[in-house]
């Protein structure tokens, strides 16, 4: 915003969140549960910063972790756990995008939305990428 919205119309950028200041998920209920949450645990912080938003994702991923480790929380299954999630899809995430890791792959997030800055807000084009 420093430059000026509009000097950046037609950028692309990739993404895996939904914006929480973007209107076209004002009625989403995966954004209305992240506002209601924000206000409780962040109340006068920046809704607009991303970084609370990845931080609320990562954890619910460790709450995910946990609950497949049930009661055995040996690092041996916590590992197995973490690397054995398949299809997690996140209040907050972009539809289409899902948290798979694999024993090959430990990495959330392996998708991304292509993005276009319209000088107002991003438009979301194409399919969802996928690393695989």
């Amino acid at each position: 915003m420093p430059a000026g919205p509009e000097k950046a119309v037609g950028i692309v950028a990739a993404t895996i969140l939904k914006d929480a200041n973007d209107k076209r998920w004002v009625n989403d209920s995966g954004m209305k549960w992240y506002r209601a949450h924000f206000e409780k645990y962040l109340p006068g912080a920046d809704i607009g910063d991303a970084n609370y938003l990845l931080g609320t994702q990562q954890g619910q991923i460790l709450e995910q972790v946990l609950k497949q480790c049930g009661d055995d929380l040996s690092r041996e299954n916590i590992l197995k756990q973490a690397r054995s999630i398949r299809g997690l899809s996140l209040p907050t995430l972009i539809p289409g995008i899902a948290v798979n890791t694999s024993s090959e792959n430990s990495m959330a997030y392996t998708q991304l939305q292509l993005q276009r800055w319209t000088g107002t807000s991003w438009e979301q084009f194409g399919d969802v990428l996928s690393a695989d």
